[in-house]
């Protein structure tokens, strides 16, 4: 069990996200903690999870459920929620980052990622770049 967070932060023009492990028992402090530093309001899950939700919710960081399969793609309706609540966020929140988190903060986060990014007009195969080195950088953080 990661003690550390895996969290990344990346931006395109006005939108700000941190791409996320998911937390737990252990880590959540330090996790909400990280977040606040990017002045995180709303944290996106997309996998089954068993974290307290209301210690988030203490902190002031909503917490929104768009859970999809592992190595699944998200349906139309995902994707239709997920672009309006981008939007919806970054209008009320314009200096801060939305935070996302799966299982391990490589997949189906980085896929959500990926479509608002392309929905702000990033070419995707600059999208692919980002996310591959996201991926990278992950990959190779040590973990404690």
């Amino acid at each position: 069990m990661n003690i550390t967070p895996q969290m990344t932060f990346i931006e395109f023009k006005s939108i700000k996200f941190v791409l996320a492990s998911q937390p737990n028992s252990i880590n959540i402090s330090s996790y909400i903690k990280e977040l606040l530093q990017y002045n995180t309001h709303a944290i996106v899950k997309v996998c089954e999870s068993n974290y307290n939700v209301a210690t988030f919710s203490m902190m002031g960081i909503t917490v929104k459920e768009l859970i999809f399969a592992d190595g699944t793609f998200p349906s139309s309706a995902i994707i239709d929620k997920w672009i309006e609540f981008v939007a919806n966020y970054f209008d009320n929140y314009r200096d801060s980052a939305l935070a996302v988190h799966c299982q391990s903060g490589l997949g189906r986060s980085a896929v959500l990622i990926a479509i608002a990014f392309i929905e702000c007009g990033l070419e995707k195969p600059r999208v692919i770049d980002i996310i591959r080195k996201i991926y990278l950088l992950m990959c190779t953080e040590p973990t404690h």
